[in-house]
């Protein structure tokens, strides 16, 4: 009995130590009624936690923090008010696939759909928003839930995940199951490019007079620097860039580690869209009549139009 009890922890330190076992450095939040227990948990922490002063900055400083470092963001957020605080920033890192984990407290499973103070159906209203979200009712799940939440967060397209766990699970005491391994059925993270799609994209570069590549920020984040380089410049192929891999683009078309912008680059036109200062060369190459190769990019009204013909090749 004495060592089951001593083995046994509660909801918050086995969200804690599943922090710690996926390799968290640093989390950001701010503490909240509903999310008191976790914040308990946290004092014994091995991971840096930054104190925001707002929830919505938790979630920007969260995401700032996944673009510089490649690492998953984690924030933490109470119930309510605080939970919805949160939401133009897991849209931001939806929207650019921003590997995000956010961790919110909630009323008691026994309180939850009978407005109760401070309750916010957070689950609902970050489905559209999310890769995915969990509402966790028992902590003997938590374990699993943590491990899948990391790994879809980060796996794959990366994109926002938000555990929603009551105030309840939070301090229930059990001796936590190990986690599984991750298997998800029908999510498939790297699927295999088709030998087809190769061979689509290279004849229809084959009879093009006048390509361009459009690059968006996935190539920031996929490592591919140097083959992109190297296909670029070997093809002899102009390249225009969204605002988010600028920078990064530059590199692609100078080669690695060169430290310029893109419009000195002989193969690029720079950013393109109407939010960028060097965009006119980049939109006025994006206008013409002309085939295009998209990789990594989500075209939107700031740097595309829907009356431009293109030919997408969605890379991973």
């Amino acid at each position: 009995m004495n060592a089951e009890m001593n083995a046994s922890r509660n909801g918050s330190q086995i969200i804690v130590s599943a922090l710690e076992a996926a390799g968290v450095e640093v989390a950001f939040g701010y503490p909240g009624g509903q999310v008191i227990p976790l914040y308990d948990a946290i004092y014994d922490a091995k991971f840096k936690h930054i104190l925001t002063r707002h929830e919505q900055g938790a979630a920007h400083a969260a995401d700032g923090y996944a673009r510089a470092t490649g690492r998953v963001g984690v924030l933490f957020a109470t119930s309510g008010p605080g939970a919805t605080n949160i939401v133009t920033g897991l849209a931001t890192a939806n929207m650019d696939s921003v590997p995000l984990l956010a961790i919110t407290g909630q009323v008691p499973t026994t309180s939850i759909g009978n407005d109760t103070f401070q309750e916010a159906d957070i689950y609902g209203i970050s489905i559209p928003i999310t890769k995915y979200n969990y509402l966790v009712k028992e902590a003997a799940k938590l374990p699993q839930v943590m491990a899948e939440a990391f790994y879809l967060a980060g796996s794959g397209r990366p994109g926002p995940v938000l555990v929603d766990v009551p105030k309840d699970v939070q301090v229930a005491r059990l001796v936590p199951p190990e986690a599984e391994p991750v298997r998800i059925p029908g999510y498939n993270p790297a699927p295999s490019v088709q030998p087809e799609q190769v061979e689509a994209l290279l004849e229809a570069l084959k009879h093009s007079k006048r390509p361009v590549a459009f690059l968006g920020g996935g190539a920031a984040a996929s490592g591919a620097e140097a083959e992109l380089f190297r296909f670029l410049t070997e093809s002899d192929i102009p390249s225009v860039s969204t605002i988010t891999p600028c920078p990064w683009a530059c590199r692609a078309c100078t080669g690695p580690n060169t430290p310029t912008w893109p419009f000195l680059s002989p193969i690029s036109f720079s950013a393109w869209g109407r939010v960028s200062t060097t965009a006119w060369p980049a939109t006025s190459a994006a206008s013409r009549p002309m085939p295009r190769w998209c990789m990594w990019i989500s075209t939107r009204p700031r740097s595309a139009s829907a009356s431009i013909p293109t030919f997408r090749c969605w890379a991973t």
